[in-house]
């Protein structure tokens, strides 16, 4: 037979746990209660059954014991129930007859175990102080744990402890391994440790997003890959790579980019980087070094691109993205982590107007982040070298209501 006394117990303690008399904040009386309705106790109502009888016993044998008043309806006992009340000053009782332990323990089991990481790094400072600033409050912290699963709770904390302090190049599954012996589990807990770091990294403003966390602490899915042609040496271990012999030019992952280094063994007039991978195959331009970012930039690439900077310095920088908001936030990203002037490449507004035949309708998020942009100047003058550029350009797009993806785009450089 069903435990109604211990179903309805524990309906009552987590309406307890759910309400300002358990979080100490309660001004006036409130009760908890357990109303008997068809939706909540189905089978109290079944006229084909005794089971309200049976009910009826143990609501009887609870206010026996205190934990519970029932409420009679129109106050004839023995009849039909319409609710039963919590005792709150035996609650613990109650906590007792259901063998379960308070909120207040797991809470403190949960602080315990944050008390642990809170010296790793300065995310994980930041976040433990906050998860028990707010159960101290009697505030939520479901956004990133559950206080009843402290195996989970130990499972992400490792999670953000390990891509945070990591130095090295993994893949995430080898990672994954290392700290769960289980190669999938990292995957699993991605979207909430990524979550976590976006709101307590000490750099958390630099993270818009769409960027790559992972790829910043150098985890990745598959190999990184970057692409470069034009002119331009690579000095690797036991040979010199001169791009121009590679047409379509040549892929390196980020294990091996760590060991190329950058001379000026020729003249290099224009450093291009280029978001997308058939532009970068399409681009031909003359004493040009052009290389493929795929997107948001990771700390192979950017340290690639700063030796690139530190041999040709006396070049002209220039970023060729989508002219779009995810373009702007990769240009900008670009600017601010690597610190090199680029300058924004057919991203302006005569080539909006060029092409926009083949331009798309404004979104309603792109027109407020649009517009945030302008009002933030997310980039200083000192990086973003044409900031009226720029503005013009947004303000183009707004008023025409396009954006255009830089495929569409066919231009050269001479």
């Amino acid at each position: 037979m069903k435990e109604y006394d211990k179903k309805i117990v524990n309906e009552l303690l987590d309406a307890y746990e759910r309400s300002s008399l358990y979080k100490g904040k309660s001004e006036r009386s409130i009760s908890i209660s357990f109303r008997f309705t068809s939706a909540n106790l189905p089978e109290y109502f079944d006229q084909t059954s005794s089971i309200y009888e049976d009910i009826h016993g143990y609501m009887r044998k609870l206010e026996e014991m205190s934990l519970i008043r029932i409420i009679w309806k129109n106050n004839r006992p023995n009849h039909v129930i319409t609710k039963v009340v919590l005792i709150h000053e035996n609650v613990d009782q109650a906590y007792k007859y259901v063998k379960r332990q308070s909120r207040t323990s797991k809470e403190q089991k949960c602080e315990d175990i944050l008390d642990n990481y809170i010296d790793r790094n300065e995310t994980l400072i930041n976040f433990c102080n906050w998860a028990n600033r707010q159960m101290k409050m009697g505030l939520s912290v479901k956004r990133f744990f559950d206080i009843h699963n402290t195996k989970d709770l130990i499972e992400l904390l490792d999670g953000v402890e390990a891509v945070t302090n990591n130095m090295d190049d993994y893949y995430i599954r080898e990672l994954s391994i290392l700290i769960y012996n289980d190669s999938k589990k990292l995957e699993a807990l991605r979207a909430r440790i990524e979550a976590l770091i976006k709101e307590f990294h000490p750099s958390r403003e630099s993270f818009s997003q769409s960027y790559d966390i992972l790829g910043e602490f150098n985890i990745s899915r598959n190999p990184v890959w970057i692409m470069l042609k034009g002119v331009g040496c690579l000095h690797l271990k036991n040979s010199i790579v001169q791009l121009l012999d590679f047409e379509q030019g040549i892929g390196l992952s980020g294990s091996e980019l760590l060991n190329i280094k950058i001379k000026r063994d020729v003249e290099v007039k224009r450093v291009i980087t280029v978001e997308n991978l058939t532009a970068f195959h399409r681009l031909h331009c003359e004493a040009s070094l052009v290389i493929y970012l795929a997107g948001f930039h990771n700390r192979a690439r950017r340290e690639l691109l700063e030796r690139v900077y530190e041999a040709y310095g006396q070049a002209t920088y220039y970023h060729w993205g989508d002219i779009d908001v995810g373009g702007f936030r990769i240009y900008f990203d670009l600017c601010l982590k690597t610190g090199i002037p680029f300058r924004m490449l057919w991203m302006d507004a005569d080539t909006l107007i060029k092409y926009k035949d083949f331009a798309k309708r404004l979104t309603a998020n792109d027109k407020r982040e649009l517009n945030r942009m302008l009002e933030r100047e997310e980039c200083s003058e000192k990086l973003l070298v044409n900031i009226s550029e720029f503005k013009h350009v947004v303000n183009t797009m707004l008023s025409l209501d396009i954006k255009l993806e830089q495929e569409i785009v066919h231009e050269e450089l001479y």
